[in-house]
């Protein structure tokens, strides 16, 4: 009997490993997705306090001003850009990409991710590294 018990105090690691594990990565653990994101949902103006802003339309046009769009170095003002183009609402796949929203513009295509913050809903674009690149959230 005495034999089992490593046994028996793995199996519970591994299970207080899950649960751990399941805190973390809520989504993968049954919690909710949350509710696909509309049309509806997109179309208006929105702003970011780093002062770009995007009209997007219902006739799936957009036109940005000030968009970041690259990193000249760590500290430095990122490169922005105007335009316009053509969006759309991108579903995402399951262990392939989340939802986007993508803006298609001339020459490029911008991918923002949604965030729900509570009912509202905002969208999130980053330029350079994750942790340490240049960050807009926009609001509408």
């Amino acid at each position: 009997m005495l034999k089992d018990r490593p046994t028996v105090r793995a199996g519970r690691l591994a299970r207080v490993g899950v649960a751990v594990a399941c805190l973390v990565l809520t989504s993968a653990c049954g919690e909710e997705p949350a509710p696909p994101v509309t049309d509806r949902q997109v179309i208006g103006d929105w702003s970011a306090a780093c002062g770009a802003t995007i009209r997007i339309a219902a006739d799936h046009t957009f036109r940005f001003t000030g968009f970041p769009i690259r990193l000249a170095g760590r500290t430095a003002e990122p490169e922005r850009t105007s335009g316009d183009g053509k969006w759309s609402l991108y579903p995402g796949k399951k262990g392939v990409a989340p939802p986007t929203l993508d803006l298609d513009g001339e020459r490029s295509l911008y991918s923002l991710d949604y965030v729900h913050d509570g009912k509202k809903l905002k969208l999130h674009w980053s330029v350079g590294d994750p942790d340490e690149g240049f960050h807009c959230t926009f609001v509408r």
